[in-house]
C-alpha cells in the first residue's frame, strides 16, 4: 500500500480533472449544445475564480449566520477553496449566480485580500460542493444537510439543480438526495 495523497496532490488531481471535464464540454464533441452554452457563459464570466465550498460556508455575510463553524479556514488564504481548483468550476452550469464581491468579509480574516475577490453565497457554495462530489461519485465530506439547513436556502439550490439541463439526471438525483431533510 502506498501513502495517501497529500492535500496538494489531491488538489492538483482535482484541478486536472475539472480542466479535463471543462475542455470536453467546451470542445462540444461529446455535448455539442452544452459546448455552445459553455462557451457563451465563459465569455460573460469574470476571469478570476471565486472562493467556494467550506471556505464560503464559513464566511460571515451581513444579516446572516455562517452555516458552518470552522472560520479558522479563512485565516490562511492557502486554505481557501477556489472554484475550478479544489472543486470543479460550475460557471458552465449556472453562470455566476450566487457569486458576489466578498473582499471586505475576507479581509476580516486575511487583511491582504485583493480588491474584487469574489465568493460564493452559502447556496452557491453548497451547489458547488454537491455538484463536485456527485460528479466524482463520493459523499460530501464533513457536512450534513441538517447541519446547515438553518441558514442555507435549500429551495434556491434545488431550483438550480432541477433547472440545469446540463446535469445528468442520475447526478441530479444524488445532489437532491443529499438535501432531503424533510420540508425545505
Amino acid at each position: 500500500m502506498g501513502r495517501p495523497p497529500t492535500w496538494k496532490e489531491r488538489k492538483a488531481a482535482l484541478a486536472a480533472e475539472s480542466e479535463k471535464i471543462s475542455k470536453r464540454i467546451a470542445g462540444g464533441d461529446d455535448f455539442p449544445e452544452a459546448g455552445r452554452v459553455w462557451r457563451a457563459i465563459a465569455k460573460q464570466r469574470p476571469s478570476q475564480p471565486y472562493v467556494t465550498g467550506m471556505a464560503a460556508l464559513n464566511l460571515p455575510v451581513p444579516g446572516r449566520t455562517a452555516p458552518d463553524w470552522h472560520s479558522s479556514v479563512l485565516v490562511n488564504q492557502a486554505d481557501w477553496t477556489w472554484s475550478g481548483e479544489l472543486l470543479m468550476d460550475t460557471a458552465h452550469l449556472i453562470g455566476m449566480s450566487g457569486v458576489y464581491d466578498a473582499t471586505n468579509a475576507l479581509r476580516q480574516f486575511a487583511p491582504g485580500t485583493p480588491d474584487g475577490t469574489l465568493a460564493a453565497s452559502y447556496e452557491r457554495a453548497l451547489f458547488d460542493l454537491l455538484y463536485h462530489f456527485a460528479v466524482i461519485d463520493e459523499p460530501v465530506p464533513n457536512i450534513q444537510a441538517k447541519d446547515i439547513d438553518h441558514e442555507v436556502d435549500f429551495k434556491e439550490v434545488i431550483y438550480w439543480i432541477e433547472t440545469c439541463e446540463m446535469i445528468p439526471d442520475d447526478r441530479k438525483a444524488v445532489m437532491l438526495a443529499w438535501l432531503e431533510v424533510g420540508d425545505c
